[in-house]
């Protein structure tokens, strides 16, 4: 796309700017992939730790049914 729009200049400079369009745009992806990659290990972090917390919660009730019943 680039070689298209700034083939007029010659082959020194527009494979330059070319190059230099075609870096940026690759840079841009890879920063949205790492920012999605991010977040998407937050959630993943966030879900195991209510998960946990939700076993946990479960082992304290069962415990303490088994402490206060019928004696």
């Amino acid at each position: 796309m680039f070689d298209k729009i700034l083939g007029f200049l010659g082959s020194g400079p527009a494979e330059q700017i070319t190059g230099y369009f075609k870096q940026k745009a690759a840079l841009k992806q890879q920063l949205k992939l790492a920012k999605l990659t991010g977040k998407i290990s937050f959630q993943k972090a966030k879900y195991e730790a209510k998960a946990k917390q939700q076993a946990n919660v479960h082992t304290w009730e069962m415990a303490s049914l088994a402490n206060s019943g019928y004696k």
